[in-house]
């Protein structure tokens, strides 16, 4: 039985990535994050809290890292039911950093 949408406030955001190394070799990365909801103004949608970390966090995360390294997809699922399918949006950018 899916939760109420007040009883949603644990989720996880996953940033996948791919880093190109010398020699053509590349590399996965996931790096997963924590979220707890502290605001039941408006109900949970995957979407906006996407659109959110985003708009906070996209800029400082592609200035932080090497111009060899592609933000690949951006997921979030809440932890707290697991029955909630994940919700996936690509994001298809590289790092600002100049150099490896």
């Amino acid at each position: 039985m899916p939760l109420a949408d007040g009883d949603k406030s644990h989720f996880e955001i996953i940033v996948k990535g791919t880093t190109a190394a010398l020699g053509g070799v590349s590399q996965s990365t996931v790096t997963p994050l924590h979220y707890l909801r502290t605001s039941f103004a408006a109900n949970y949608s995957a979407a906006a809290l996407i659109t959110a970390f985003h708009a906070l966090c996209k800029t400082p995360w592609k200035d932080a890292v090497s111009l060899s390294w592609l933000w690949d997809t951006t997921e979030v699922r809440c932890i707290d039911s697991p029955m909630e399918q994940k919700s996936t949006i690509p994001v298809a950018e590289a790092g600002a950093v100049a150099g490896t």
